[in-house]
C-alpha cells in the first residue's frame, strides 16, 4: 500500500512539473507590414505613411520568450477563471541581450488572457496571440513626446511568429 501511495505521489509531482515546464514557449517573429506617422517639415504636420519592415532594423525580426510563473484563480463576473502568468522577454535579431517585456502591474508579470499577452519592452508595446501566432508592435515615442521630426517615428507593425521551442 505504501508503495502504491509513493508511486501515485511521484506521478502527481512529475505531471505538475511537466505541465509547468510545458507552458514555457519561445517564438521567432517577423514583421510583415509597417504603417505610421511621418513628419512633413514643409507642411509642418504629421502624415500617414507605409514603411518597409526592414526600416525597423533589428526589431524587424525578434524572439518572444515566455517563461511560465504560475496559474492563479481570478474572480471574473462571479465566476472563477484560471489565468497563466509569465515572465516575457523580447530579443531583437542579432542581439544576445533579451529585453524584459513588462505587464500592466507593479510586478512586471504578464498575464495571458484569451490566449493573448500584452507587454511593453523599451519603447514598444507588444500584443501576441498564441492561437493565431500573430503580433502587433506599437511605438508612439516621437509623436507623444512632442518631437516634430522623423528621428523617432510612431508606428504600428504586424507580423507572424513561429514556435521555436519551450
Amino acid at each position: 500500500m505504501r508503495r502504491y501511495i509513493a508511486v501515485v505521489l511521484l506521478l502527481l509531482l512529475s505531471s505538475t512539473a511537466y505541465s509547468q515546464q510545458s507552458k514555457n514557449a519561445s517564438y521567432s517573429c517577423v514583421v510583415e507590414w509597417v504603417g505610421g506617422g511621418w513628419y512633413n517639415s514643409s507642411a509642418k504636420r504629421w502624415e500617414g505613411n507605409a514603411f518597409k519592415p526592414s526600416s525597423l532594423g533589428e526589431y524587424s525580426k525578434f524572439v518572444i520568450r515566455m517563461q511560465f510563473v504560475e496559474t492563479r484563480p481570478v474572480l471574473t463576473f462571479k465566476k472563477t477563471e484560471y489565468l497563466d502568468d509569465y515572465n516575457v522577454f523580447i530579443t531583437p535579431s542579432g542581439s544576445q541581450f533579451p529585453r524584459d517585456c513588462q505587464g500592466n502591474n507593479d510586478s512586471g508579470i504578464v498575464t495571458m488572457r484569451l490566449s493573448t499577452i500584452r507587454c511593453s519592452a523599451t519603447v514598444s508595446d507588444y500584443i501576441f496571440d498564441q492561437n493565431t501566432n500573430r503580433f502587433l508592435q506599437v511605438s508612439a515615442i516621437g509623436y507623444f513626446t512632442g518631437q516634430d521630426s522623423n528621428d523617432n517615428i510612431p508606428f504600428v507593425a504586424g507580423g507572424t511568429c513561429t514556435k521555436t521551442g519551450e
